[in-house]
């Protein structure tokens, strides 16, 4: 397939390789999505745009794992994930790529009278003036651009220090979180013993065995209001 690309025209290369280059990074992963695992080609768009300018991309697909197969009486090719290498698909994306540069690069002419090498730019022979034939002029249509797809960057490891300093503040977070924890717990259990003490004392005094203890907010407001109500001679 690759001498066959190789030996395409400018017009097809131009017309075809943008999507071929697309279908080739479907592929490049680990793993396939399943929406490419799957090729109509009866599909207008994918027969006007690869497989019509470039037949041989037909048996590059097939080289990397799609399979032809017939399905409900429609031709499609299904890509065979045993047969998946993403290290072959890079590798005939890269070479795609190549031919392309190497197809629209300017090249040196020879001149037709005098066989003097000409530059890529010269639109006559520097020697004698001839003029440059139109097989030597540089190509007119306009390269596609296919690029290689950008790799997703590996986040930066963290140092030592910035992983100590982590985990300090971690702990820091864990142990004030503890101690509020605790403090909480604490006025917890005393209130609930609080309302045990006097529940129990409440019950009793109402059986008549003891009399209810008064608090000491009770007791300090009863001795200031018989301070207060004495006479001053008792004061005394």
């Amino acid at each position: 397939h690759r001498t066959a690309l190789a030996a395409s025209s400018l017009e097809a290369l131009a017309r075809g390789t943008p999507v071929l280059h697309r279908l080739l990074e479907n592929l490049s992963g680990p793993d396939v999505d399943i929406k490419h695992r799957r090729l109509r080609l009866s599909n207008e768009a994918l027969r006007i745009r690869v497989f019509e300018p470039l037949p041989a991309s037909f048996d590059l697909l097939c080289s990397l794992g799609y399979v032809p197969q017939d399905e409900l009486g429609e031709a499609c090719l299904c890509f065979d994930m045993t047969r998946h290498d993403p290290s072959a698909v890079e590798r005939e994306a890269a070479w795609l790529r190549r031919l392309v540069e190497r197809r629209w690069r300017p090249k040196n002419w020879p001149c037709p009278s005098c066989t003097l090498w000409n530059s890529p730019d010269s639109t006559a022979c520097a020697a004698c003036c001839e003029p440059r034939p139109a097989w030597a002029a540089p190509p007119q249509l306009v390269k596609p651009k296919i690029t290689e797809a950008a790799k997703v960057a590996a986040p930066p490891k963290a140092s030592s220090s910035s992983i100590a300093v982590g985990q300090q503040q971690t702990a820091s977070v864990h142990g004030a979180k503890a101690a509020r924890q605790q403090e909480r717990d604490q006025i917890l259990a005393e209130i609930r013993a609080d309302r045990q003490r006097f529940t129990a004392v409440g019950t009793a005094g109402a059986k008549g065995d003891i009399l209810p203890v008064a608090s000491a907010s009770n007791r300090t407001a009863a001795t200031t209001s018989s301070a207060l109500t004495a006479p001053l001679g008792s004061l005394r």
